[in-house]
């Protein structure tokens, strides 16, 4: 399927969930994604601060902060991105796109992050996805090649049988949804 008709149907499933919906599915990907291995073994931790219907992260961000992870968050700068640390929600600022953002960006390397936590339009069941068609992730993930384990934060209804994808693309090595956790 085309990917832009893809995020068209995608996007309106997701914006037809009530707020209520949303918090409950995100409560439970967060319980979920909140007793992984990887999650609990992790430092530093690099997650997407939740806008619109994507899965609401901010509860999640304050029970990694009060695990004590070092917690990065995305910040779009030129034609990329890059992770910066995130203190609180009260030292965010509106950045490009309306996405919240650390309005004091204190770079956070590639290298540091053992996990990042991703959101997505949709996924399939092979661990690819589609964004919003900026390509933001698979730049920065091309360009710095970390070794942090990529998982991604859907709600089930993001999930598609498979996405054409290119070589570029970047691949999760783990899906989470309120229903499921695949791993890949």
């Amino acid at each position: 399927m085309d990917k832009g008709l893809l995020r068209k149907q995608i996007l309106g499933k997701r914006d037809a969930l009530s707020r209520k919906e949303i918090e409950l599915r995100s409560e439970a990907i967060a319980s979920s994604v909140l007793l992984l291995g990887s999650i609990v073994r992790a430092k530093t931790i690099a997650a997407y601060i939740s806008f619109g219907n994507e899965v609401e992260t901010r509860s999640l961000l304050h029970a990694l902060g009060q695990m004590g992870k070092k917690i990065a968050v995305p910040v779009i700068e030129n034609d990329g991105i890059d992770f910066a640390q995130f203190a609180s929600f009260e030292s965010l600022v509106t950045g490009r796109y309306k996405i919240p953002e650390p309005k004091i960006k204190k770079k956070i390397s590639s290298g540091e992050i053992d996990v990042f936590l991703i959101p997505a339009v949709a996924f399939d069941l092979h661990g690819q996805r589609i964004g919003f068609g900026k390509g933001y992730y698979d730049k920065y993930f091309s360009e710095h090649r970390p070794k942090g384990k990529r998982i991604g934060l859907a709600f089930e209804l993001q999930i598609v049988d498979k996405i054409d994808h290119e070589p570029h693309d970047v691949k999760m090595a783990m899906l989470v949804t309120e229903e499921r956790i695949l791993n890949f």
